[in-house]
């Protein structure tokens, strides 16, 4: 099958074909996660703890009550924390810092739980990264997708090192990863990006990259702080690496030198694309940034009306809804049964 010139967009729906939690799933292990091989149990339940009274406080969570949506839960954190403001009497900017830390280094944890092959994920972007002219954008942190592409058929579009020095080739078809990675570690030393190989994908998340003793003594002063890991280390500088990702919040930090360059190669790519495929992406309001990006795209061209818009989700219909509201007529396709029915019965073809 000759696929040519398009752009998928890929959601948490794609990944949760490799078992993978969606955003909707991810709150009912946010809170009490088993003790995991990146994360032992003493250092497992002193996140709970922390995480847990936060939202106790914050959000007046009961346990059997509902939860806060992952947009308030960041959103608060961050529009606080990124303006020096403490949050109420109990949280002061440190504080808050470190509860964003925990947070992603639990959603790392839950992504990294659960993951599964799937021959239809490897067949389907195996067709994708053979042809001309495609790319594939994520907002997905999960390597999901770079597990399942053959060996050496992609790169991450920006000069991206590896641990030990030497700059991973640029070959194969763009993986754009919007907000981040959970293979990438930063040097806020000298600006190098690194990414740990995929068998060792979960490095990040291993070598703690995103919490430190700093964030549990913030925390819970005069506490003793649980076991963690060695960090890895930048070859050139020798200091701890960090990372950088954009969180569910709807005040997203994408100033990151890095970010803006992956973001100026998708507008490229929507641009050039003739057929714009969204497979598990609910196109959500707090993505706005990603909105505008889209429209600009598709606005952007010498004809804006030529891009085919095709929508896979599950049992969806609100998705559905705000995809035609935002594209209108440029949705040719809907498919409501998800990837797998998809993929089996038009794929491509579509």
């Amino acid at each position: 099958m000759n696929v040519e010139r398009t752009a998928l967009i890929a959601g948490a729906g794609l990944s949760a074909v490799a078992g993978i939690p969606t955003t909707r799933e991810l709150p009912r292990q946010f809170l009490d996660l088993p003790p995991t091989g990146a994360t032992p149990a003493p250092l497992q339940e002193a996140i709970s703890g922390h995480l847990r009274q936060y939202w106790e406080v914050v959000f007046d969570y009961k346990a059997d009550g509902p939860t806060p949506s992952f947009e308030d839960h960041f959103t608060v954190l961050d529009l606080a924390a990124n303006t020096g403001h403490q949050l109420g009497s109990s949280y002061s900017p440190k504080q808050l810092r470190a509860i964003r830390r925990l947070s992603i280094h639990r959603v790392f944890d839950v992504l990294n739980t659960t993951f599964r092959p799937s021959d239809e994920l490897s067949e389907f972007l195996s067709t994708l990264a053979d042809g001309s002219g495609n790319g594939i954008l994520t907002t997905n942190w999960d390597i999901a997708i770079e597990r399942h592409l053959p060996p050496h058929s992609f790169h991450y579009s920006v000069a991206i090192e590896h641990l030990g020095g030497g700059v991973y080739d640029r070959q194969g078809v763009p993986l754009l990863k919007l907000h981040g990675s959970t293979n990438w570690a930063y040097c806020d030393c000298c600006s190098r990006l690194y990414a740990f190989d995929l068998n060792q994908g979960k490095g990040a998340l291993d070598k703690h990259v995103f919490i430190d003793k700093d964030d549990f003594r913030a925390l819970a002063p005069g506490v003793k702080v649980a076991h963690l890991s060695s960090k890895a280390k930048c070859y050139v500088c020798g200091i701890a690496l960090s990372s950088r990702v954009a969180t569910f919040s709807y005040a997203k930090v994408l100033n990151f030198v890095h970010f803006l360059s992956i973001w100026d190669d998708a507008l490229t790519l929507l641009r050039s694309a003739r057929h714009w495929l969204f497979v598990g992406y609910s196109l959500p309001e707090a993505d706005f940034h990603l909105r505008h990006l889209l429209k600009t795209a598709q606005l952007g061209r010498a004809k804006p009306g030529e891009v085919k818009v095709t929508v896979v989700t599950y049992d969806d219909p609100q998705t559905i809804k705000r995809f035609k509201r935002f594209f209108g007529a440029s949705v040719e396709v809907v498919e409501n049964g998800g990837f797998k029915r998809w993929w089996l019965e038009r794929g491509m073809a579509t």
